[in-house]
């Protein structure tokens, strides 16, 4: 993988993450249920850039090395994010489901599919690929109809579990696969111009208005979670496109349209980004409990609140990178 592409994948984990703080921060409300909707892609972003990260014959090494790499991390700061909320009794559930800190489950996400991976690689090569991009639309169709009924599935357990994420890590190991292998796959020369011109001109919009209309019924219905969720219908389409345009960028000779120190800044938010999603809700509380109007702006003012919670989180980690041994700071999953 050439370098400029390395860069790319970079500043796209930089607006992953991003708009992950983003989710976190935003006001609730109808400004809320119209904003989400152009955040929503940030956790499958990067399951998708992962699922595209993963080369066909992944072995057990290679998998071993993924979970090694956030594993004793998300240990870390469970126990640090037990330890400040005193939620000790629910420590084991917690560490099981991701529910320390309610933005962990994605990491309990990642584990569950990076363990599955030579299966995932199995079925991208099987007669039965095609199956891969029913799992997750059954999954998050399943979860409709337990909200319709009135028995929703409680946090973590509606998002803890793979199958509702599956597509977007499946959808760029396909890409992946079929790039390697040469394969008349989703980036052909017409597909490309395809991606280029049809896909983002109509595909895009429409799935945007899609999604914004399926909040805003949900919200008129009366189920207050579902307004915001990432696992909607209309989120699932949203982002297997800007997936597959995040990889079209990434495997084009397009060069990067930001001036050079704005790249330098995204490719090192994206190179912290792990690090951010470990320790953006802890610098929330940090920054709420200093002083009453941090609280006022991340509450209730955005995007100044994630503007501010980013600022202070990029520099608290930029100081510890700079004082901590790089041992160490691989160990909190900072680097």
């Amino acid at each position: 993988m050439s370098s400029q592409s390395s860069q790319k994948i970079q500043i796209l984990r930089a607006f992953a993450i991003i708009a992950v703080v983003a989710i976190h921060t935003c006001a609730e409300g109808p400004a809320g249920v119209f904003i989400r909707p152009f955040l929503n892609f940030a956790v499958a972003l990067f399951l998708g850039l992962s699922g595209y990260l993963t080369r066909p014959g992944i072995g057990k090494e290679k998998v071993r090395k993924r979970l090694l790499r956030v594993f004793l991390p998300y240990c870390i700061w469970s126990v640090i994010y037990t330890a400040v909320r005193g939620t000790w009794g629910r420590f084991p559930v917690h560490l099981l489901t991701g529910y320390s800190c309610g933005a962990f489950y994605f990491i309990v996400v990642y584990m569950q599919l990076t363990l599955l991976a030579p299966l995932t690689d199995r079925m991208i090569h099987s007669r039965f690929r095609n199956l891969g991009f029913l799992i997750t639309p059954a999954a998050i169709g399943f979860e409709y109809v337990l909200e319709f009924m009135g028995r929703e599935l409680p946090k973590p357990y509606n998002e803890v579990f793979f199958p509702v994420w599956f597509l977007y890590f499946y959808l760029g190991m396909m890409v992946r696969a079929d790039l390697e292998e040469d394969k008349a796959g989703f980036l052909t020369e017409a597909e490309k111009r395809a991606v280029s011109r049809r896909w983002i001109l109509v595909l895009l919009p429409v799935s945007m208005i899609l999604q914004i209309s399926e909040a805003f019924v949900w919200s008129a219905g009366g189920y207050g979670r579902m307004k915001y969720t990432q696992i909607k219908l209309g989120t699932l389409v949203t982002s297997c496109l800007v997936i597959l345009l995040a990889i079209r960028w990434i495997t084009s000779e397009m060069k990067i349209p930001f001036p050079k120190h704005v790249v330098h800044g995204l490719t090192y938010v994206g190179d912290i980004s792990f690090g951010i999603y470990f320790t953006h809700i802890l610098c929330m509380d940090i920054l709420e409990d200093v002083d009453e109007a941090f609280e006022l702006v991340i509450e209730n003012v955005f995007p100044l609140s994630t503007v501010l919670v980013l600022s202070v989180n990029i520099a608290a980690i930029f100081f510890a990178r700079l004082l901590f041994p790089e041992r160490f700071c691989r160990i909190f999953g900072l680097t």
